[in-house]
């Protein structure tokens, strides 16, 4: 065995061990990963839609997503990101705008806009654009928020945690 490489056990132990959060107290990595609670604190993990069509991307965040405990499925085209969003309804849908195919990502806000299921979910734009023009285009496309890539991961935590339900 590799004398760099720790036991399992010990891998466990300190994967396990609490994360501290400034206004939440402790939460462990195992209390998240079973549901009991989300990466902040709360009872009730969302539900996430990530649609990008770059595969690691969409991969990556649905891994991290998953490990701060939600439920998370993923689309790389317009067109499919529909179809499971008729069936999973998320809470949270996470929508690159340069998608190819001829569906960007606002074609896909407009539509879940429509969708049975789907109008009150909260819709977030990550795009490599961020002035002012586009975040207007967001908006009018229906989504609540837009994140420039790359994704600041807390600043992402921070906006689910954050975000108000939309009405």
């Amino acid at each position: 065995m590799d004398s760099t490489r720790k036991p399992v056990t010990q891998l466990e132990q300190e994967v396990d061990a609490p994360c501290r959060r400034v206004s939440e107290g402790e939460v462990t990595v195992a209390a998240i990963r079973s549901g009991q609670v989300d990466s902040v604190g709360r009872q009730d993990a969302d539900r996430i839609l990530v649609i990008d069509d770059n595969r690691d991307s969409a991969d990556s965040m649905k891994m991290l997503l998953e490990l701060f405990g939600h439920n998370v499925e993923v689309a790389y085209a317009g067109p499919a990101a529909l179809v499971l969003a008729r069936s999973f309804h998320a809470d949270v849908v996470l929508c690159d705008i340069g998608l190819p195919g001829g569906m960007d990502g606002y074609a896909v806000a407009q539509a879940l806009r429509q969708t049975a299921g789907m109008e009150k979910a909260y819709l977030i734009a990550l795009s490599g654009y961020g002035q002012e023009e586009d975040r207007r285009r967001s908006r009018e496309a229906g989504f609540d928020l837009h994140l420039t890539k790359p994704i600041d991961f807390s600043g992402l935590q921070k906006a689910l945690a954050t975000r108000a339900p939309r009405t």
